[in-house]
């Protein structure tokens, strides 16, 4: 009997050795498991943080460029505008010009006529 509980004995440690042994070995893959899902949540915050940033330098660049269409429309409506201005103050001069031109025209003829009369006395 002593021998069959002996054998018993070392059955049963045998067993818990390998129950031990599976016990370790499910730990060591829940451990990696673990680490593994951990790194590739991290890697998909890592991705999520650099799409978030590539969007936002994105939208930056977008507001950027409208900025400066907005500021160089803004320039040209000005020069426009400046232009017109100046050719307004041109077409007055012209026409300030003109006036003193015929007026100085119609003097001179005026002149001439009563010089032609003078004579004709």
């Amino acid at each position: 009997m002593d021998l069959k509980k002996r054998r018993e004995e070392l059955d049963k440690q045998v067993e818990e050795g390998w129950v031990e042994n599976d016990k370790l070995k499910m730990e060591d893959y829940d451990r990696k498991m673990q680490e593994r899902l951990q790194e590739m949540y991290k890697r998909k915050q890592d991705t999520a943080k650099v799409i978030k940033e590539q969007l936002y330098q994105s939208k930056m660049k977008y507001i950027k460029g409208m900025k400066e269409q907005m500021l160089e429309g803004e320039l040209v409506k000005r020069k426009v505008l400046e232009d017109l201005e100046n050719e307004r103050i041109k077409e007055l001069e012209r026409r300030a010009r003109q006036a003193k031109t015929r007026d100085e025209l119609d003097r001179a003829n005026q002149e001439l006529k009563a010089y032609k009369d003078e004579l004709k006395r």
